[in-house]
């Protein structure tokens, strides 16, 4: 199942500008990419795993843990063949997407995070 809500983007708000967020229960091996984004986007493994390869390389992706796609870089990602991931994300743009520079490529959730966002997505 694919889903994406478009969010309404508040032009005062310079920090952080929400795009829209998604959901997607991926099917085995399901991919995306080649691509290049015009935002960032994070993507939160619910369950399941897959791989993100970008500049940087291949990198493994399990439930718990979110992976980073910048702005003007190429990234494609695929979902595990036996386990394929369901994942929810966000895209964003404004000042904020600076501090997600110095991040590695996939990162452990933040506790919670993760949660709140599946809930903005099922209470459209």
């Amino acid at each position: 199942m694919f889903k994406r809500i478009l969010i309404d983007k508040p032009e005062s708000q310079t920090d952080v500008i929400p795009l829209f967020v998604g959901e997607e229960n991926c099917a085995p091996c399901h991919a995306f990419g080649p691509y290049i984004r015009e935002h960032y986007l994070l993507h939160f493994c619910l369950s399941g795993k897959g791989v993100l390869y970008d500049k940087h390389g291949a990198h493994a992706v399990k439930a718990g843990e979110f992976f980073i796609i910048r702005t003007g870089e190429v990234t494609r990602y695929e979902a595990d063949e036996k386990e394929p991931w369901h994942y929810i994300w966000f895209a964003f743009r404004g000042n904020i997407t600076t501090r997600f520079d110095s991040l590695p490529s996939v990162c452990k959730s933040p506790e919670g995070i993760a949660e709140q966002l599946f809930t903005l997505i099922r209470t459209e």
